[in-house]
C-alpha cells in the first residue's frame, strides 16, 4: 500500500485514502500501519502504556494532546510575523474543514487581513465553515459572491421593515411627536439599522451593493422605506465617522446638510444655498442623481 506520509489525509483525501487501504488490505493491517504511520511514537510509547493501565482510552489520549498543542499554537499567534502567519495559514488552511482543528485557520485568517480570491471562493464553497467564518473573513467572501452577502442582509433587512414604529407614520399626514426623535439619536437607538450597518463594516464595496438593494427594492415597491434606508445608512456612517464610506459617497454633504435640518426642523437660506452648491456638483452619470431624489423622498425628510 502507498505511504501516507507525503500528503495530508483530511476531509476527502483521507477518506479516499482509507476506503483504498481497506480494499486491499486487511483492516487490522491498516489500523496498525496508520498508527505507526501517524500515531504518537518514539518517546511517547511509556507515557502511552502508563496511561493505559490507568484506564485511558487512546481516542481521550490524543484527544487532549491535541487540544494541549492547538491552544500552545494559538497562544504563539499573536507573535508570529506576517510572514510567518503567511506559512501558517498555507499549511494550515486544508485542514478547516476538520471540526476539531478549524479554529486554527480560521484564526490565522482572520489576522491575515486581505486574503487572496482563491482561499476566499473555497470558503464561500463550503457552507459548513462559512457559517463558523470570522465576520472580517465573512465580509471578504460577500465582497466575490453577492448571494451570500443578499442571504446575510434580507433577514434583517425584513426586520426592519417589519417593525412598525419605523414607518408607519410616514403614511400619516400628521404623525406622532416622538415620530420626529432627533435624526441621531433615532437612528443609534434603532437596533436593527445598526445591525444592517455592522454587516458592511468599513468596506466601500459592501456599503454600494448594500444601496444596490435599497435601489433595486424602491424601484420594485415604490415603498418610501427603502429612501428612508438610503439616507440613514449614509448618515449612520457619518454618525460613527467611518470616512472610508462617507467620503466616496458623492451624497454625503447634500444628505448631511437635510440632516441638520431635519434636526433643527427648519430649513433657512444659508442651507438651501448650500444643498443647492452640492446638487450642482453632482454629475449627470451614475446613480447619483437618482440616489438624491430618494434621499429627498425619506418620509422624515418630507414630514
Amino acid at each position: 500500500m502507498e505511504s501516507s506520509t507525503s500528503k495530508r489525509l483530511v476531509a476527502n483525501d483521507g477518506s479516499q485514502y482509507i476506503r483504498t487501504a481497506l480494499s486491499h488490505s486487511e483492516p487490522r493491517s491498516v489500523i496498525e500501519e496508520m498508527q505507526t504511520e501517524h500515531g504518537l511514537h518514539g518517546d511517547c510509547w511509556p507515557a502511552l502504556a502508563f496511561l493505559d493501565l490507568l484506564g485511558a482510552s487512546r481516542s481521550e489520549v490524543y484527544a487532549n494532546v491535541l487540544d494541549d498543542i492547538k491552544n500552545r499554537l494559538l497562544e504563539r499567534l499573536p507573535s508570529l510575523s506576517y510572514a510567518q502567519r503567511t506559512s501558517l495559514l498555507e499549511k494550515a488552511f486544508p485542514f478547516v474543514s476538520v471540526p476539531e482543528l478549524r479554529i486554527i485557520p480560521l484564526t490565522v485568517l482572520e489576522m491575515h487581513g486581505e486574503l487572496p480570491s482563491s482561499i476566499l471562493r473555497q470558503l464561500a464553497s463550503d457552507r459548513t465553515v462559512y457559517k463558523d467564518l470570522p465576520l472580517d473573513v465573512r465580509r471578504q467572501v460577500w465582497q466575490i459572491d453577492t448571494e451570500l452577502y443578499r442571504q446575510e442582509v434580507f433577514p434583517v433587512l425584513n426586520e426592519y421593515l417589519n417593525d412598525i414604529t419605523v414607518m408607519e407614520p410616514s403614511y400619516e399626514l400628521d404623525p406622532p411627536e416622538e415620530w420626529h426623535a432627533e435624526p441621531r439619536r433615532r437612528r443609534t437607538e434603532n437596533t436593527h439599522l445598526q445591525s444592517i450597518r455592522h454587516l458592511v463594516g468599513s468596506s466601500f464595496k459592501l456599503y454600494s451593493i448594500l444601496l444596490s438593494f435599497f435601489r433595486d427594492l424602491f424601484v420594485t415597491t415604490s415603498k418610501p422605506v427603502f429612501c428612508t434606508l438610503r439616507a440613514e445608512m449614509l448618515m449612520v456612517m457619518h454618525d460613527e465617522g467611518v470616512s472610508e464610506i462617507y467620503d466616496m459617497d458623492l451624497c454625503h454633504k447634500f444628505a448631511w446638510c437635510l440632516d441638520a435640518c431635519v434636526r433643527d426642523d427648519r430649513v433657512d437660506e444659508r442651507r438651501i444655498r448650500e444643498m443647492q452648491s452640492y446638487f450642482d456638483a453632482v454629475p449627470e452619470e451614475g446613480t447619483c442623481l437618482g440616489d438624491l431624489a430618494m434621499i429627498l423622498a425619506d418620509p422624515f425628510v418630507l414630514h
